[in-house]
């Protein structure tokens, strides 16, 4: 039987906090409505104990944090006072391009969007967006990976054909990385119009099965539809480069 003193169990806490304090993520949320970055802040450390959620209201408030303590992650509004938020993201990845930035804003034009990629956003949501896509953007940034919410797709669906598709195809590139071996399968699958009987029995999984990854695939690539999804692959020329037989 193992017997620990009290310096043992000093030790152990120690190493515990510790721990905790590797895993931890601090993320900076950089909007000057109060209540809407409370919400946002309430929201994510009630999801994730990981997350460490700081606030800022103005552009020196994000300059200060960033120097005093770089987060990981800074979710950053675009309507900021002194300095836009165009600006800030612009001075942020200049200095430090580590930093994952997503852009959290009511404003869905598609030059405003295109503007904060081209400047080094990794990702772009719309306000109204629900809890559940904030948290997967979240983590889709933190995993190196870039998100586009529906909302923001959509507006650039109606820009200029050339931007679109430079734009959509990123986005579908990092969406299909997000995607299982057997996820990949069936997309191959559904974009060669193979039905989900026929699907069923090509690979021998269940027709509930195939349902369930069709649905992941659609939430993944940001699509209500196979229709849509289909359409979205031809529309950017990326069939090709899933190698259909």
């Amino acid at each position: 039987m193992l017997i620990l003193d009290c310096k043992d169990l000093r030790r152990l806490k120690m190493l515990s906090g510790l721990m905790r304090m590797i895993n931890d993520i601090n993320i900076l949320i950089a909007d000057d409505h109060y209540l809407i970055a409370k919400l946002i802040k309430m929201m994510l450390t009630t999801s994730d104990e990981r997350f460490k959620v700081s606030l800022a209201k103005n552009s020196n408030e994000v300059f200060d944090f960033i120097r005093q303590s770089k987060p990981e992650l800074m979710l950053l509004d675009i309507d900021m006072p002194e300095i836009d938020g165009l600006q800030v993201l612009k001075k942020v990845k200049s200095e430090e391009p580590d930093i994952k930035i997503l852009m959290i804003s009511n404003h869905t034009e598609a030059w405003v969007i295109k503007r904060a990629l081209k400047l080094g956003a990794n990702g772009y949501l719309c306000k109204y967006s629900d809890s559940d896509e904030v948290i997967t953007a979240i983590n889709t940034l933190l995993n190196g990976d870039v998100y586009l919410c529906k909302g923001t797709l959509k507006s650039l669906y109606v820009s200029s054909p050339n931007d679109k598709r430079e734009i959509v195809s990123t986005h579908i590139k990092h969406a299909l990385g997000n995607l299982s071996k057997r996820e990949m399968e069936v997309l191959k699958l559904v974009l060669e119009e193979y039905s989900t009987k026929e699907i069923s029995e090509l690979l021998f999984i269940s027709s509930r099965t195939v349902e369930t990854h069709r649905k992941n695939i659609l939430n993944k690539m940001g699509v209500k539809s196979s229709l849509s999804l289909i359409k979205l692959f031809v529309e950017t020329n990326m069939i090709e480069s899933l190698n259909l037989a």
